[in-house]
């Protein structure tokens, strides 16, 4: 058989005996959630409330990036479209885009600083509190993930 189905067959089989197991495990992990954070909601401490407006400031620091660069995609759309059609070549609809860099550029780095220091916070807050910093290191790779997830998407957009 060749290994490849040999791997499916294997994962497929694992999966039945593994599933189970980990969907209980998560299942008592709620549970045991559950009741500690009805007691937290009750009152929640300061820390649970600065670590929850930091992440608050994360999502209004991508909401506004995405707005700026929706903003710069629909005037480049809006400056190709008005051109006459013998002129919308790609070409020219490459050149409107690099007439955007600079704006791109801009709020790409006030995004950054912006991401940048509310990591930072909330390393110190967490450090503060003994936690790890676990949380803070994820919430910088998935920027950065999806900051490449964009590029790509964006290039291949222009370029597709």
């Amino acid at each position: 058989m060749p290994e490849e189905g040999r791997l499916k067959r294997f994962c497929s089989s694992s999966a039945s005996v593994v599933l189970p197991e980990i969907s209980s495990s998560i299942s008592s992990w709620v549970r045991e959630a559950s009741s500690t954070s009805a007691s937290l909601a009750e009152a929640p401490s300061s820390y649970d409330v600065e670590l929850q407006a930091l992440i608050n400031q994360l999502y209004a620091v991508k909401a506004n990036a995405e707005s700026g660069l929706n903003s710069a995609i629909q005037s480049a759309k809006d400056e190709y479209h008005a051109l006459p059609a013998d002129k919308q070549t790609a070409t020219r609809k490459v050149s409107i885009v690099m007439g955007k860099s600079n704006e791109l550029r801009k709020l790409e780095a006030d995004c950054d600083k912006q991401v940048d220091a509310i990591v930072e916070k909330m390393r110190t807050l967490l450090q503060e509190n003994g936690q790890s910093t676990e949380l803070a290191d994820q919430v910088k790779a998935s920027y950065k993930a999806q900051k490449s997830a964009m590029y790509a998407s964006l290039k291949s957009q222009l370029l597709g």
